[in-house]
């Protein structure tokens, strides 16, 4: 038996277009630290898992390569010929895997500053395992985002999924409690995981279980397994949380006790501590900059996020 960690990074890079883009997505960027979303959610898992699998798509293969570092057993990698979603390659890295063994998946775009914490916790939960329940994160809500999923729970027990709520909706399951933000993040038994997967979503399993059988299976730099490309496009695009957990009963919610920011957005990634002295800001509030270049003068404005790159500007109201 074994503890795997899947980590997901691929992306398509437009929730925070043009600081991201289709072929730089923006766990592959540097948010005003020296590492990227991405190497930082590997340095953090370092030590509490013996295998690493990455799941992704095949235009990102080199910049995981060049991003990623040692300090795992095994390190395979799985590459989507085209997106899919996250359900189809996450059934394949399961397929892939002993049933006997527990993972831990999770996005590659999260930020989780104390890394001491996120540790201590998770090899609690690694000690505490039930074999017969999928484990779910979730972070109390500090104030009704409607850009976050929310998780109704009864005494841990998941009780029903609202994904990006209006904001009276949010407001009043802050209210009522027992609600909290969905991390993205899950951890079961394989063997637990994929028998939820063949109740909810048989056709999909089947399906899998097909293209695993003519999976390819080479050694680049690491063991990396691509899959039919004719095989892989009949599939239609399908997410874990819609598919599976939704429709799913033996789901429990586990409260961080870690920091956690969702980078999914230009007002969160506004957060990031600024290290430009270039920005000056004269009778304005509220405003984040993000530049490169060019010094930058905001005069007489309020809730904005000012973005720059290379070639581009983009200006977003908060």
């Amino acid at each position: 038996m074994k503890f795997n960690l899947i980590v997901l990074g691929g992306g398509r890079g437009s929730r925070l277009w043009p600081v991201s883009t289709e072929d730089a997505p923006k766990q592959f960027l540097k948010f005003e630290n020296s590492s990227t979303l991405f190497q930082r959610t590997i340095s953090r898992n370092l030590g509490l898992f013996q295998n690493l699998y990455l799941l992704s798509q095949e235009k990102y293969f080199f910049q995981l390569i060049d991003q990623l570092e040692g300090g795992f057993k095994e390190v395979q990698f799985l590459l989507e010929p085209y997106p899919k979603g996250t359900l189809p390659i996450l059934i394949l890295a399961l397929l892939n895997m002993d049933l006997e063994d527990y993972f831990l998946m999770t996005p590659s775009d999260l930020e989780i500053e104390d890394h001491s914490s996120y540790q201590i916790q998770i090899e609690e939960i690694k000690r505490q395992r039930d074999p017969n329940h999928v484990v779910i994160f979730g972070k109390k809500p500090l104030y009704p985002h409607t850009g976050f999923g929310y998780i109704r729970h009864q005494c841990k027990k998941v009780i029903e999924f609202i994904e990006k709520p209006q904001k009276e909706i949010a407001e009043i399951l802050i209210q009522q409690g027992e609600c909290f933000w969905n991390c993205g993040m899950i951890f079961s038994k394989v063997s637990t995981f994929l028998k939820l997967i063949n109740d909810q979503a048989k056709d999909w399993f089947e399906i899998c279980v097909k293209i695993k059988k003519t999976q390819n299976e080479s050694l680049l730099t690491y063991p990396t397994i691509r899959f039919n490309p004719d095989l892989y496009f009949q599939l239609t695009t399908k997410s874990i949380d819609h598919a599976i957990l939704e429709k799913s009963q033996n789901l429990v919610v586990e409260p961080i006790k870690f920091d956690w920011k969702d980078c999914g957005s230009f007002e969160s990634i506004a957060d990031f501590k600024q290290s430009r002295n270039d920005v000056l800001l004269v009778n304005s509030t509220n405003v984040q900059v993000k530049g490169i270049k060019k010094k930058i003068v905001v005069q007489n404005l309020t809730d904005l996020s000012i973005i720059e790159t290379e070639d581009q500007f983009f200006i977003l109201k908060l």
